[in-house]
């Protein structure tokens, strides 16, 4: 049975097929273990294989059809690396994959120059959502985040001056 708001049995749809980010660990690795029992296809994200066979090992070995992907979020092009590994068919995107600090008043940067937390927890999983490809495999998650991206363009635009809010786009609220 399909999963329904409000519906908590959880059972994956027949032949899913899911991308779970950050399944070495926590939430991410109780959701993939429990996805691949109840039978969909999980594509489990780790920062390297090394890493995947230290954590979740008997997961890949186990007898769901779990299959590695591999990406260091910290780098965008990393990411758009991992997207490249996800067959054509994805019919379900879980960004859970984040990081915290042990030193908040020590700045980290990304590969990229951006500050760590930042890249890794909100620019990562921006840009997996938006992969132009996977817009039209995800419908409705790509229809809720052109909302978001046009409320937000239209809260701050630096281009825009301090704050000023842009005008609105047609259809939106």
């Amino acid at each position: 049975p399909a999963v329904c708001p409000g519906d908590h049995t959880h059972t994956a749809r027949p032949m899913s097929i899911i991308l779970v980010t950050g399944a070495t660990d926590g939430l991410g690795r109780a959701l993939a273990t429990r996805l691949a029992g109840d039978g969909a296809t999980v594509l489990a994200h780790a920062r390297s294989e090394e890493r995947a066979r230290e954590t979740i090992g008997d997961l890949l070995d186990g007898p769901g059809d779990v299959r590695l992907v591999t990406g260091d979020l910290s780098s965008l092009d990393a990411v758009r690396a991992l997207a490249e590994q996800v067959p054509d068919r994805l019919d379900v995107l879980v960004n859970n994959a984040g990081i915290g600090t042990s030193n908040p008043d020590r700045r980290a940067e990304s590969a990229d120059g951006y500050e760590l937390r930042f890249a890794v927890n909100y620019l990562a999983g921006f840009l997996l959502t938006a992969i132009p490809n996977w817009t039209g495999r995800l419908p409705i998650a790509g229809l809720r985040l052109r909302r978001v991206l046009r409320r937000q363009r239209a809260r701050r635009d630096p281009r825009n001056g301090e704050g000023e809010p842009l005008p609105a786009a047609s259809g939106t609220r």
